[in-house]
């Protein structure tokens, strides 16, 4: 089980990356529609955290941050990461970098650890779509991506997901 903590967006923009993951999935590239648990949703992941942490200790270290509202994103283009994951790539704000960086400082504080790609100044934002990409798919996923960027969205709430089931626990504001 990996706990991660996770930015979800507005309504509109959940159901264009919704409808997004089908449109792949019908051209045979699998997304986090059909993959593991079936029970993803489209998110901007803040942290991951290393395997083992307790779920009362992560709920306790970010019920400290302060709720600063929704926070607009742009998602603007196409990413990749090796082992093929494809994810869509926000706009850098600063905005986004510090509430980021105030995140991973609450969970260090709690004495938990922090998947060490999600530190600050190595994170790098992103909403996947995809973790068993193949090569030979990335011009379709590229294409079936551009037809809908530029995407203005929001993130309007956030929690913590346990990635390995899709349980995830509300959190009362949005850091």
């Amino acid at each position: 089980m990996a706990l991660g903590v996770v930015l979800l967006l507005d309504s509109r923009t959940n159901e264009a990356l919704v409808s997004l993951w089908h449109r792949l999935e019908s051209l045979g590239i699998p997304t986090l529609a059909s993959q593991t648990h079936r029970r993803h949703v489209p998110h901007v992941t803040y942290s991951l955290l290393e395997p083992d942490v307790e779920i009362e200790a992560l709920l306790g270290a970010v019920a400290t941050l302060p709720d600063h509202g929704p926070t607009p994103l742009s998602l603007q283009g196409v990413g990749t990461f090796p082992g093929g994951i494809a994810w869509l790539v926000p706009g850098p704000t600063a905005s986004l970098a510090t509430r980021q960086a105030a995140v991973a400082a609450a969970v260090r504080r709690a004495g938990l650890g922090i998947h060490p790609d999600f530190e600050p100044g190595t994170w790098a934002p992103h909403c996947t779509i995809s973790t068993q990409l193949r090569l030979e798919q990335l011009p379709a996923l590229v294409e079936a991506c551009h037809a809908i960027l530029p995407l203005a969205a929001s993130a309007t709430r956030a929690a913590v997901i346990d990635t390995g089931t899709g349980r995830h626990w509300p959190l009362p504001g949005v850091p």
